[in-house]
């Protein structure tokens, strides 16, 4: 996650890059954040809802399941990257004026407009190629996060709460599939 975060530290979408690897949100949960789950002066995000499709349309809903709506405690880097984004962003409003379109979201285009979860994953493979990093999905994110959190000495139980799974059996299942290695299917497991 390390190489990916420098690699892709400049480009515009850097931020949403850094939440992604440093809170393990679902791509849905990061396509539904908006800046009002934001808390800079406790530094922690609240999951409150998720963006996905439907027959190919966008909709925003409630997560998943119960444990899925939760607070997310950031890192000092996290929100750095945050505060940086949500100044760029006033900035593209300013540029784009009336082209604008009104909402709350943490991460969309240079209109305002909300990012597409199909779209999302198309940048996140693009960018990750890139860095030359093995290929994935965004939830090859997630999976990474958790296997850091536990080799750092993080409870289970914490690493449960914090990525919102309905049991410890879910994350360390998850966590069992990441140490594996790869799959034919795709790498869950990414250099960290």
């Amino acid at each position: 996650m390390t190489a990916f975060l420098e690699w892709t530290a400049s480009d515009r979408l850097a931020a949403l890059w850094q939440v992604a690897c440093m809170t393990g949100l679902k791509r849905s949960e990061l396509c539904g954040l908006q800046w009002s789950d934001i808390n800079f002066d406790t530094a922690v995000l609240s999951v409150r809802r998720a963006r996905t499709q439907v027959d190919g349309r966008p909709v925003v809903k409630g997560p998943k399941t119960v444990a899925s709506r939760r607070v997310v405690d950031l890192d000092v880097g996290t929100t750095a990257a945050l505060r940086r984004l949500k100044v760029a962003q006033a900035e593209e409003r300013l540029r784009a004026g009336t082209a604008w379109k009104p909402g709350d979201w943490c991460f969309g285009d240079q209109l305002g407009r909300p990012w597409r979860p199909d779209a999302m994953t198309r940048a996140f493979i693009k960018a990750a190629t890139a860095a030359g990093l093995p290929r994935t999905d965004i939830k090859g994110l997630r999976h990474a996060h958790v296997t850091a959190l536990l080799r750092a000495g993080v409870h289970p139980k914490v690493v449960q709460e914090r990525l919102g799974h309905a049991s410890i059996a879910v994350t360390m299942d998850t966590t069992r599939r990441s140490c594996r290695g790869c799959s034919a299917k795709r790498s869950s497991v990414w250099p960290l």
